[in-house]
């Protein structure tokens, strides 16, 4: 019962994050402020992190080797960040961007090490590869035809 509470919570806090990302976005047209979000790894993961996790707080079990597939994409969101920051002084997006690069990636992994199957095998590996992989497909046929 307390892990599906834990996700109800760690999904709530990153849908509140993206909606204050949207919000700190300059002012454009709907449409332009979604396009320029899905172009985001970190946004794009967060929004299938709390799908997922909404998905564990209605009753889903998840498998050890999905469990470990959402820490690996998070923990490149924290990774990605911690690289992005290294040369700056500070965040700009404000508290959204502490919570979607940082909250919630701490969030996975402190459920994940709690309340996580963490069974994986050998033969579930290329999974934990999928999500980076498929965005990074994603990535290039955006640039292509942006």
């Amino acid at each position: 019962m307390m892990s599906r509470f834990v996700a109800l919570l760690i999904g709530t806090l990153a849908l509140a994050a993206l909606r204050g990302q949207f919000d700190a976005l300059p002012y454009a047209p709907m449409v332009g402020r979604l396009w320029a979000m899905a172009g985001e790894y970190g946004v794009l993961t967060n929004l299938g992190v709390a799908g997922l996790m909404f998905a564990v707080a209605k009753g889903w079990r998840m498998s050890g080797a999905n469990a470990a597939a959402m820490l690996v994409a998070v923990g490149l969101v924290v990774g990605l960040k911690a690289v992005r920051l290294w040369g700056s002084a500070a965040m700009a997006a404000g508290w959204a961007d502490y919570a979607l690069h940082l909250g919630v990636p701490l969030g996975v992994g402190l459920w994940w090490w709690r309340f996580a199957d963490k069974t994986v095998q050998r033969r579930d590996w290329p999974r934990l590869i999928t999500w980076p992989a498929i965005y990074c497909l994603y990535a290039l046929l955006r640039g292509a035809l942006s």
